[in-house]
């Protein structure tokens, strides 16, 4: 009986043995890593430097550059050099494009709007949209100028008038949104709303 014992346990011990050897050999392990980045959309805004003038100074003239400040000397019937410009910048997403014109010399001034390539909000003064999505870039991308030039009333602005003018300001501001994945949000107010909210 203890030989029939112990040829049992022999036997039970060998079956382990050679079950824990099949196991090893059958194991194996893997990893998958997901690597998650973030996107971003930056845009820049400028525009030609300009001189005394109002005119801009050409590429290759002393002082020629993009700034993002002019100053300007009204006289009526002037057309003064004015192009603000939307560069999307390198790694940035698709996005949709916005500026929004506080114009402070109001119908005294006419701007250019480039309505080729900018298009009026409608219920949203003052807010111009970039006609069509601008595709996610590699590298800075330009958009076309808002407006390139602004024209004082001639004639009928008087003394008067211009000293009211004295100091007032044109500002253009821009704005970006990814976009994909908005779904139903309203891309136009938020730009109205992110453009005028000091």
């Amino acid at each position: 009986m203890k030989k029939i014992i112990a040829i049992t346990a022999v036997i039970v011990v060998l079956a382990v043995a050679a079950v824990g050897g099949t196991l090893a050999w059958l194991t194996d392990q893997d990893t998958v890593t997901n690597t998650f980045t973030v996107g971003n959309v930056q845009i820049k805004l400028d525009e030609a430097k300009v001189g005394t003038n109002g005119k801009a100074i050409l590429a290759g003239q002393q002082g020629a550059g993009r700034v993002q400040t002019n100053s300007y000397h009204i006289i009526p019937g002037a057309v003064l050099d004015k192009d603000p410009t939307v560069t999307v910048e390198a790694g940035s997403e698709s996005c949709l494009v916005y500026v929004y014109i506080d114009n402070g010399l109001g119908n005294h001034a006419t701007l250019n709007i480039n309505t080729a390539n900018w298009s009026a909000v409608s219920g949203y003064s003052g807010l111009y949209k970039y006609i069509g999505t601008v595709p996610a870039v590699t590298a800075d991308t330009p958009l076309p100028a808002v407006f390139t030039t602004v024209t004082i009333e001639g004639a009928a602005l008087t003394n008067a008038t211009l000293e009211t003018l004295n100091n007032e300001q044109i500002i253009v501001k821009a704005y970006a949104i990814q976009s994909e994945n908005l779904g139903s949000t309203d891309t136009d107010e938020l730009a109205y709303i992110a453009l005028t909210t000091p």
